[in-house]
């Protein structure tokens, strides 16, 4: 017995990992085929296929793994659950967490907004687009952990045949993520060329890799007509940029960014105020005028945020002020002066300097990676969770520095605790989405002879992208096989069990 808890103690990472893959084999399992995951299924997708998507987009490594995933739910499954286990175990290396803030960052990935989670995880054409790229990603940037700490990467050069090609499919899935990485794999290798004198050769592989790969995607023929004002769905602005770029981020992308992420919002400030208050206590002297300055404004700025971001929560989105039409004016602005004041703070009250280096990446990163999206359209919850994703990176390094790289097991508990109730409240709404989904193709199958085809919508379908299928209604009736011409009608799961349901038993 003694060996065993031996064994497990030795292990426990190890441990912690494969029951979150499990967890999320589960979860994904249960996801309902959605939205463009019928399109991308059928012969539809095949034809995009020959046709080397030259009207669609140069997504290529995205395109071809949602053609794989849409079509083996077991495989969408595991690969799904592969990826996201990756994703917790990357953000712990790079941050060096342990088992306390191993548990803080499956707590804050289970709790990302709601429409990121539908669109991004839950859907299996944003998952293919969205989550793989960020992990190869944060796997590039674990590799060059050591150019935080003002050292050399130390990667071989043999890697150099692993960094060419991760460097070329990661820029094959997101636009705004390949521009990011294609910017990042540039400066870097120019960074360490000038620091060093000599050429980084890994790095130097991944920076062709990203150019080939950026080259690849925006040969497509489709980015030429949406530059051309030629596309009906997507266009970008060239005339009027800077002003495009103000009202998209002040009617729309500062709530997608910052906004809507409630929970983090509220552990991101709570930590800074920690730490803040800690710096004004271990100094021995007066501060400086304008650092005493700076910090106690953000100080005010972080807890008037945050205020003000629990109230909405409570209320329900209502509003406080006086002149309703300015309303999201203020809170953008409010948005952008809460993360100036944590880059301020960042700046003043982190000692290390190698996590400092990482934290202020991290702070460029989230707005560098959101940049193409201010003159394009259309944007959605999905192509934030990047962003998300760099915005738990900060939160887990300010975490460890407020537990000092410790073990806390009081705090291990907790969050362990919170953890399983999200993971719980998950299992519970994806298994009923599964059921609705699979009730659906019950009663498709039993009543394909009917003139009319009555189907229940599904409760909290927020959760799933377009699971009830309105635009999408055409490819909706190819996937399940139902005439094109025959009327299907979407009404209250409740009412369509009691009078559909029930009476077709």
């Amino acid at each position: 017995m003694k060996k065993t808890i031996e064994l497990i103690q030795k292990n426990k990472d190890a441990i912690i990992l494969t029951v979150l893959f499990f967890i999320m084999l589960a979860i994904s399992y249960l996801f309902p085929v959605t939205h463009d995951d019928w399109f991308w299924s059928s012969s539809q997708g095949i034809e995009l296929l020959k046709s080397h998507f030259q009207t669609t987009n140069g997504r290529w490594a995205g395109n071809l793994l949602i053609l794989l995933l849409s079509r083996h739910r077991l495989l969408r499954s595991i690969t799904i659950a592969v990826f996201l286990t990756l994703l917790v175990q990357l953000i712990k290396k790079i941050t060096g967490s342990n088992k306390t803030s191993t548990y803080a960052i499956i707590s804050l990935l289970l709790v990302m907004p709601i429409k990121i989670l539908a669109q991004a995880v839950a859907w299996t054409s944003g998952f293919a687009n969205y989550v793989p790229p960020v992990v190869l990603f944060l796997l590039f940037m674990y590799l060059n952990k050591n150019v935080f700490k003002g050292k050399e990467p130390g990667i071989k050069n043999w890697f150099a045949i692993i960094m060419l090609p991760l460097g070329f499919v990661s820029t094959l899935f997101m636009e705004n993520i390949t521009i990011y990485i294609l910017i990042v794999s540039i400066v870097l290798f120019i960074y360490l060329l000038i620091k060093y004198k000599k050429i980084n050769i890994p790095n130097l592989f991944y920076m062709i890799g990203s150019i080939g790969g950026t080259v690849l995607m925006f040969s497509c023929e489709v980015y030429r007509k949406i530059s051309n004002s030629e596309d009906v769905y997507r266009t970008i602005e060239k005339s009027n940029v800077i002003i495009r770029a103000l009202k998209t981020y002040f009617k729309e992308l500062y709530n997608y960014l910052v906004q809507y992420n409630t929970v983090l919002n509220i552990v991101l400030g709570v930590l800074i105020l920690i730490l803040i208050y800690r710096f004004y206590k271990a100094i021995k002297k007066n501060l400086k005028i304008i650092p005493n300055l700076l910090l106690k404004c953000s100080s005010l700025i972080i807890i008037g945020y945050l205020t003000y971001n629990t109230y909405l929560t409570i209320m329900g989105g209502g509003n406080i002020f006086i002149v309703e039409k300015y309303k999201l004016y203020l809170e953008a602005f409010m948005s952008l002066l809460f993360m100036l004041s944590i880059f301020i703070a960042v700046l003043f009250v982190i000692k290390s300097k190698e996590r400092k280096a990482r934290l202020i990446f991290e702070i460029v990163s989230i707005f560098l990676v959101a940049g193409p999206l201010l003159i394009v359209t259309p944007i959605g919850p999905r192509c934030f969770f990047v962003s998300y994703v760099f915005f738990v990176i900060l939160t887990i390094e300010l975490f460890n520095e407020v537990l000092q790289d410790k073990e806390n097991d009081y705090i291990c508990n907790i969050l362990a605790i919170v953890a399983l109730l999200v993971i719980v409240s998950h299992l519970s709404i994806y298994r009923y989405a599964y059921k609705i989904e699979h009730v659906r193709i019950e009663y498709i199958n039993k009543h394909q002879e009917d003139k009319k085809i009555v189907l229940p919508s599904a409760p909290n379908a927020r959760y799933v992208w377009g699971f009830n299928p309105v635009g999408y209604l055409n490819e909706f009736k190819k996937y399940y096989g139902i005439d094109e011409e025959k009327e299907v009608v979407f009404i209250n799961y409740t009412e369509w069990y009691r009078n559909y349901y029930k009476k077709s038993k």
